[in-house]
């Protein structure tokens, strides 16, 4: 069975999302690595063929890996109240209260994207294929984030080409 190429703008979604909804793949163009964008979907300047050398996304998703930290640290902290006296009984509901207010606030802030996925890896890539001198991507591929996240391209049948 054949499988597509990946252009630019393809749906994409993390392990690690906080968001509803998912992201768009763009063409990146980190120094040393992919110098050109030639390579076009049906010839639509806009919609480029992705390779290996393309590691980002249009908007950045909110991560739920920092926010898991923090709960973890609050968590600690008020565990460890609890089990002191009643003083640390009014502390920790003080604590309890700020401790919500930033788990709320972490988790309506989106983190920046574009420097793990610059660190991360294409995996199950058709590597007999090359666009602009890169290795070319397909449905199946995966992109390795260094939060610890893998982002999934989503295919619809309208942005993909089956040429492979």
């Amino acid at each position: 069975m054949s499988k597509a190429y990946i252009p630019k703008n393809t749906w994409v979604v993390c392990t690690m999302q906080q968001n509803p909804g998912p992201g768009k793949l763009i063409a990146t163009n980190f120094p040393g690595e992919r110098e050109q964008f030639s390579v076009l979907f049906k010839g639509d300047k806009e919609r480029i063929f992705l390779t290996v050398g393309d590691r980002n996304t249009a908007e950045k998703f909110v991560c739920k890996k920092p926010m898991n930290m923090w709960l973890a640290v609050g968590g600690l902290i008020v565990g460890l109240l609890l089990a002191s006296n009643p003083l640390g009984w009014v502390v920790t509901g003080i604590l309890c209260a700020v401790v919500l207010v930033a788990s709320v606030t972490i988790a309506a802030v989106a983190h920046d994207c574009s420097e793990p996925l610059k660190l991360g890896k294409w995996v199950d890539v058709k590597d007999d294929v090359f666009f602009d001198k890169q290795i070319a991507i397909i449905e199946t591929s995966l992109l390795t984030c260094d939060k610890g996240g893998v982002l999934k391209p989503i295919i619809d049948g309208k942005n993909s080409s089956r040429s492979c």
